[in-house]
């Protein structure tokens, strides 16, 4: 079982300009990492994996920028939408009548407004605080109390 926590935070909260500024970095590395990997798959028909992309993209600008893990899982959610166009188009493929149009590519975010989900895992949230009832995402200024304390596991910011 998977337990997540949603927490709403409006524009008028204490902690939206650190969220939003973090939900723009992610944008950036998501796009970015798309971009790599669309241009491999239409270019050379190669996918980039997951860890390929983690190679490449260790030492990119807005990769630093967040933790390692909010980086990481951002890959990865990237690399889940990969895989299922992929599996999608494999199936167009022998069987077009299944859908009303052929798949897509994986879209960018809108570069000038354009937010990304940032997804603290229990890794990458203070156990100290944790403990206290409070989640602290690691390299931020973030307070907020929680509900189920060590048994949190995926802390889900979204930014609408």
């Amino acid at each position: 079982m998977r337990l997540v926590e949603r927490h709403i935070i409006q524009p008028t909260h204490r902690f939206y300009a650190e969220i939003d500024r973090l939900c723009f970095l992610s944008k950036n590395l998501y796009n970015y990492a798309n971009y790599l990997v669309r241009q491999s798959w239409i270019f050379e028909n190669k996918n980039l994996s997951y860890y390929d992309l983690q190679k490449i993209l260790s030492t990119q600008v807005d990769y630093q920028a967040m933790p390692a893990k909010l980086s990481q899982q951002i890959l990865m959610i990237l690399d889940r939408n990969w895989k299922s166009f992929l599996a999608a188009n494999d199936v167009y493929k022998k069987n077009p009548s299944k859908f009303k149009s052929r798949p897509r590519l994986p879209g960018y975010k809108n570069k000038i407004r354009g937010k990304n989900i940032v997804v603290y895992t229990k890794q990458a949230i203070s156990k100290k605080q944790l403990k206290q009832g409070i989640i602290n995402p690691s390299k931020t200024g973030i307070y907020l109390k929680t509900f189920h304390q060590e048994n949190t596991i995926l802390l889900s910011v979204v930014r609408d």
